[in-house]
């Protein structure tokens, strides 16, 4: 018993100076310094873009399920032009049924897919944002007091955190929304060219002179769509910027209320606060009024309509076309005109 008494104190003892030593080199060893944003990067836009590699774990495994989603995405649409020619050919039969079980798997795999890519990328671009924001804040203490005498540092963190708000919308879900549409729209252009045989039915249009048509559109669509960002893009920083205004103007009546009350200023304060208001409101309406017709998707809306014109005719016709193609065709272009993403403000 007194054996092992002994045993476990030299143990303890052991253990402790153990501990000592290594607190003591933690102690010993001198701090890395912590950089500033500033410091760090040297634009905004590497600010923003340091999102996809502050978590690459996160992002990896998002990239991969945004790929699988999206070739997934395409499959029911043409699964079910080839189950209408099936249906059409040989009536309610096992080719048939085997198409439609394919469909299901397919509608419910792409959900699956969808749903972890989405929650993956959000569970990033939230962390970011809240880096952001503490970095945003650390830059904005560093600076001097003069600096603070000069600009008023509410204002200054109000619109920071909006802004920070907006860069993480940057990311996601607008990021996450264009590469996921990007990829297809390529997959779709590519339906328009190719052609698979299966048996006596086909995947595919194998058409070069539609695809290179809603090829040209896609990239009309692009350009227009980054010349809306453009122009919608210095209404969103007014925006931003009277934002600040109506915040720093409340945390300075609410700071001075004291002061407010005592000179009986209480009602000329609610008119500089209303009136602060009703340029933010003028801005907001403005903002909504550039956002609400999104008139580059009018292009997508007439490569939808030419197609089905073309492809209608040539069903009509019973030459290079069937009920089944069509159907599958219309189906992709409606999934993209639905969709409707914008570019990001540049």
């Amino acid at each position: 018993m007194i054996y092992l008494v002994v045993k476990l104190f030299k143990i303890r003892c052991k253990y402790m100076a153990t501990m000592h030593t290594e607190i003591k080199e933690k102690q010993m060893k001198p701090e890395k310094p912590v950089l500033l944003a500033t410091e760090k990067y040297k634009s905004a836009n590497q600010w923003l873009w340091s999102a996809l590699k502050r978590y690459p774990k996160f992002m990896t495994v998002s990239w991969f399920f945004i790929l699988v989603n999206s070739v997934i995405s395409v499959i029911p649409s043409i699964l079910f032009g080839l189950a209408i020619d099936f249906l059409i050919s040989d009536g309610y039969g096992r080719n048939f049924i085997i198409i439609v079980v394919s469909m299901i798997a397919a509608a419910l795999l792409n959900w699956g897919t969808s749903f972890l890519s989405s929650f993956l990328w959000t569970l990033a671009s939230y962390r970011y944002e809240r880096d952001i924001r503490q970095e945003f804040f650390d830059v904005i203490q560093d600076h001097s007091m003069a600096f603070h005498d000069e600009h008023d540092s509410g204002r200054l963190l109000s619109m920071g955190m909006n802004e920070t708000a907006q860069m993480r919308f940057a990311i996601n879900p607008s990021l996450r929304h264009l590469i996921s549409s990007s990829l297809s729209i390529i997959l779709t252009c590519v339906y328009f060219f190719i052609k698979i045989e299966i048996g006596s039915k086909a995947i595919g249009i194998g058409n070069w002179q539609i695809g290179l048509g809603v090829c040209g559109g896609f990239v009309l669509y692009f350009i227009l769509a980054w010349i809306f960002a453009a122009r919608i893009g210095p209404v969103r920083r007014d925006l931003a910027i009277e934002l600040g205004n109506v915040s720093a103007t409340s945390q300075e009546t609410f700071r001075g209320i004291e002061v407010v009350r005592s000179f009986d200023n209480e009602e000329t304060e609610k008119q500089k606060f209303a009136a602060q208001s009703l340029r933010l409101a003028d801005k907001t309406k403005q903002e909504g009024f550039v956002s609400a017709f999104y008139w580059p998707s009018l292009i997508m809306v007439i490569i939808t309509g030419v197609s089905f014109g073309l492809g209608l005719y040539w069903v009509l016709q019973g030459t290079s076309m069937t009920a089944g193609q069509l159907t599958s065709m219309l189906t992709l272009l409606i999934q993209l005109v639905i969709l409707n993403f914008m570019v990001p403000m540049r």
